[in-house]
């Protein structure tokens, strides 16, 4: 069996920034609700004034006012496949073990699609 990390890994950014990205130019009213919001509580858990813990929670916390999920992490996903390294493509065993920190709501369709075990948030 082989681990790997997800993101910055076999996926050549982070796949929860660029899906948050990807809903914000979709459905620009998160860009007000969750952006900016974001950005001031990743400042204040720089300066230690937050705990990660409730960063992520301000992160992940876009998901919830998307819609449409299952058809626009699809569109994502048919968009972004390609960013999968072709290194690990190249290598891949039935066995493999991709971990990530990403939500799996956003894992699992690219799993099921290239065919790889996965652990995620």
């Amino acid at each position: 069996m082989n681990v790997y990390d997800f993101d910055c890994t076999i996926y050549y950014t982070d796949c929860t920034v660029d899906f948050a990205f990807w809903c914000m130019k979709r459905h620009p009213r998160l860009i007000f609700t969750h952006l900016f919001p974001t950005i001031k509580a990743f400042i204040m858990t720089k300066k230690g004034k937050l705990p990660n813990y409730k960063f992520q929670r301000k992160l992940f916390s876009y998901l919830t006012e998307v819609d449409d999920f299952d058809e626009q992490i699809e569109r994502y996903w048919d968009k972004n496949e390609g960013r999968i390294s072709a290194w690990y493509l190249a290598q891949k065993q039935p066995d493999d073990l991709i971990i990530s920190a990403s939500p799996a709501c956003i894992i699992a369709p690219i799993a099921k699609r290239i065919g790889f075990n996965f652990v995620a948030t």
